[in-house]
This record gives structure tokens, C-alpha cells and sequence, in this order.
């Protein structure tokens, strides 16, 4: 690859992010940790950082490190200035499951394919941190829910994208499990598997047909 000695200094950060993601794609777990460090410390902006952390989460979750996944990806999300707690309360379980339901009425499942896609590129790196917080499945507390609720949230005030599809799949699984409301999961999960034919939303689509056998 070629070195970054040699590429135009207002194209250092790109193509650093770019040499790092062919980095991972053909090391997988073993790309070189200095790699990705070095992807972070040329970070000069919040949305750099979060870029350069989503990237080192995903490698993290390879490896089986799902909790320092967890921080990582929690970390880059306060970058965004989205606050997520590692281990929710009560309280706010209940906050995000209201704004969650909110958020269905708006998104309309039944024509999910039509609504608006997301263009805010920092809440494209925002979701995909969120959807990397799946590690929590692993974990026995209520980030589990909060961080599909979250996608589904910022999905009907931003626009879907390809995340949307993992969200609105495992949120319903989620309430399934957590409110027995089976009908609203499996509406859920048949509208991420939906918008997943979409042609650019195919990278979840495997997750969320996985969801919908689990509620239907």
C-alpha cells in the first residue's frame, strides 16, 4: 500500500481511513494495532475520532473483546455528543422505550422502504457505532435495548439507513422478550427485512431475517 508520506496533506485523513479499512478487510483480527492508533492520532475533528474509533470497535468485536468493543464504540458516540449509558436505569429504559414508540408512528413501518434516507454523515458514523454496540447482546444488561431503540429514534428523526435494518429488527426482538408485545416486534422485524432488498441496505439483511425467525 502506499505510504502516507506520499499522499497531498489535505488527503492524509482519507486515505489514511481508506489504507486502514483495506487493512482490516484482508487482516481481519490481526491487522497491526499501530494501524488503527495511528488512523486515530491523525484525527482533527469529533467525526474523524468517531470514524477512526468505529473502525477499531468493529476489530474488537473479531477478536472476541466484545466489552472494550462496548467502550469504544460508547466513547465515539459521546464524540457525537450522543450520550449513551453503559448500564441504563430504570428510568431511562422507560425514556427510550417511549421515544422509540414515538419514533415507529413516525417512521410508518408498513412503507419504510419510501421514507427519507439519512444524509447527515455524522449520524451515518453514529449508527453504525450504535449497531456495533450489538457486542452487548453478550452482556446481561439493558443496553441491549437501549442502543436498538436509539437506531430506531434517530432513524425516524434523521432518515434510514443501512443500520435502520438492525435496529428496528432487534428492537422488536427485544420488546418481545422484555414486553411481550410480539405484534409490534414482528411488524418490526418484516419491515427491516423489507427495507434490507434495498439496494444499497443488504449488509444487515442476514440479522434481520435471523430476528424475524426469532418473533415469528
Amino acid at each position: 500500500l502506499i505510504a502516507l508520506a506520499d499522499v497531498p496533506a489535505s488527503y492524509v485523513w482519507d486515505f489514511a481511513e481508506l489504507r486502514c479499512t483495506l487493512l482490516v478487510e484482508i487482516h481481519g483480527a490481526a491487522v497491526d494495532d499501530a494501524e488503527l492508533e495511528s488512523l486515530r492520532s491523525l484525527a482533527a475533528s469529533p467525526l474523524q475520532e468517531a470514524r477512526a474509533i468505529r473502525l477499531k470497535a468493529a476489530v474488537l468485536i473479531l477478536r472476541g473483546k466484545f466489552e472494550e468493543a462496548i467502550e469504544g464504540a460508547l466513547w465515539g458516540l459521546h464524540c457525537l455528543g450522543i450520550c449513551v449509558p453503559r448500564r441504563p436505569s430504570k428510568s431511562e429504559i422507560d425514556e427510550g422505550y417511549k421515544n422509540m414508540r414515538t419514533a415507529l408512528a413516525t417512521l410508518s413501518l408498513e412503507n419504510i422502504s419510501s421514507y427519507p434516507r439519512l444524509q447527515d454523515k455524522a449520524i451515518v458514523v453514529a449508527m453504525d457505532l450504535l449497531a456495533t454496540l450489538q457486542a452487548s447482546f453478550f452482556s446481561d444488561d439493558n443496553l441491549k435495548f437501549l442502543h436498538v431503540a436509539k437506531i430506531v429514534e434517530l432513524s425516524a428523526i434523521h432518515g434510514v439507513s443501512e443500520a435502520t435494518c438492525y435496529g428496528l429488527a432487534w428492537c422488536g426482538v427485544a420488546i418481545a422478550s422484555e414486553y411481550g408485545d410480539y405484534h409490534t416486534a414482528l411488524a418490526m422485524a418484516e419491515a427491516a427485512v423489507a427495507l434490507s432488498h434495498e439496494t444499497s441496505f443488504q449488509g444487515y439483511r442476514t440479522s434481520a431475517l435471523v430476528a424475524l425467525d426469532q418473533v415469528s
